[in-house]
């Protein structure tokens, strides 16, 4: 009885562990995110597939804990966080952290369990897997190393190799990746130290965060306006707002163009999260530029699977673009733009990264995520690559 007990005892102490790790590097601190890559080494040190599945299931469920209720909310069609579809919310926590977990438990072997654990990040971190795939350790590489770049990624993948080896190799090579990880961790330091610290805005630029829930109705629409104002006469270059705040903007635009004029004549701008129609009559989630910046439209490229992107759904489905660059030339910026769940990704952001962009925008509407812990995780991880490849950064949020 006693031997059998035992292997259920090092189940459930490293499935704590892992959800006590997730918890410490998914709560909203870039400090706290440099912990994640640790669950690659409760994983490795797993008894054969099925420990490596609930250990790795642990670390994903804990990840997107929000969604419980955050996405009961959403789906729910429901403005009042009080009020949820608790049938939704669990569904929506479960499936991605069931096939995530999958993976990784496929990917484990003893042998080679290095370049194993590289193996199952990459296939998390690119579609079709990589649509689900948030809660990567790979978010961590703005954490470790900031300002590195594609080299810092390439460090942290190393780092996620030798952590894995070390619950299976032998004492001479066990050593020898313990001293190579401390090494590693002297670098990241280092570089922290170089790294100029939280990503500001470029001059002149401000994100405004907003409190105006799913409302995109006149009233609205009047606070909006009276926001951009007031920057405008602080004499703010650009102001960003949140994601869709600006409604259907091929209703709302025209009510927008005298405050539009008045700031081209200032030489002022403001770039606002909006929804916009294409000529095959199907939805983009858009950023659109009015002012000296009127003609701008940067787009999201991954809108959310299912909630957003609903291709069976012609009036409500949300066109993707999932290898588009989302780079744009914004005034003299070279911009990226990261929208909402495009945030939590990996691969919208290096696609993005190859194309040398200088300044991050990234905006999100979570009326639905109020008091859960997905808009702190959010606004970390887009630290995190803002950290990274060295990006000013912009972010506004409406709650």
């Amino acid at each position: 009885m006693i031997s059998r007990q035992k292997p259920l005892l090092k189940l459930a102490l490293l499935m704590l562990t892992a959800g006590t790790i997730s918890l410490i590097g998914w709560h909203g601190s870039i400090v706290g995110l440099a912990a994640i890559p640790l669950f690659v080494g409760l994983w490795s040190a797993s008894g054969g597939k099925a420990q490596a599945f609930f250990i790795s299931l642990a670390y994903f469920a804990t990840v997107d804990r929000g969604l419980i209720k955050g996405a009961g909310v959403f789906f729910a069609d429901q403005t009042q966080a009080a009020t949820y579809s608790l049938p939704w919310g669990l569904a929506i926590w479960l499936l991605p952290p069931l096939v995530l977990s999958g993976v990784w438990a496929a990917c484990w072997a003893e042998k080679h369990v290095a370049w194993r654990a590289i193996l199952a990040t990459g296939i998390c971190a690119v579609p079709p897997v990589g649509l689900i795939g948030w809660g990567s350790p790979l978010t961590a590489a703005g954490s470790w190393f900031p300002g590195a770049g594609f080299l810092g990624l390439i460090l942290l993948c190393l780092v996620l190799g030798l952590i894995a080896e070390v619950p299976h190799a032998e004492k001479a090579r066990r050593t020898h990746s313990l001293t190579s990880i401390a090494g590693l961790m002297v670098i990241a330091m280092l570089a922290n130290l170089i790294a100029p610290g939280k990503p500001q805005a470029p001059i002149g630029w401000i994100g405004v965060n907003t409190r105006i829930g799913k409302s995109d109705d006149f009233y609205a629409m009047t606070t909006l306006q009276g926001k951009v104002g007031e920057q405008v006469s602080k004499g703010t270059k650009v102001v960003v707002l949140p994601e869709t705040v600006g409604g259907n903007w091929d209703r709302n635009d025209i009510h927008w163009q005298f405050l539009s004029e008045a700031m081209q004549q200032r030489k002022q701008s403001a770039l606002i999260g909006a929804l916009s129609r294409t000529p095959a009559g199907t939805w983009q989630n858009t950023i659109v530029g009015i002012g000296a910046l009127t003609g701008t439209r940067l787009v999201e490229r991954v809108p959310v699977p299912i909630s957003m992107w609903r291709p069976w759904d012609s009036e409500n489905h949300i066109e993707a673009n999932w290898l588009g660059s989302g780079v744009d030339t914004v005034g003299s910026n070279r911009v990226v733009s990261l929208v909402c769940y495009e945030q939590l990704l990996i691969w919208p952001a290096l696609i993005s990264a190859s194309h040398h962009p200088d300044t991050l925008i990234a905006i999100m509407n979570g009326w639905w995520a109020k008091d859960t812990s997905i808009p702190a995780i959010q606004q970390m991880a887009t630290q995190s690559w803002a950290r990274l490849f060295n990006w000013k950064l912009v972010m506004a949020v409406n709650s």
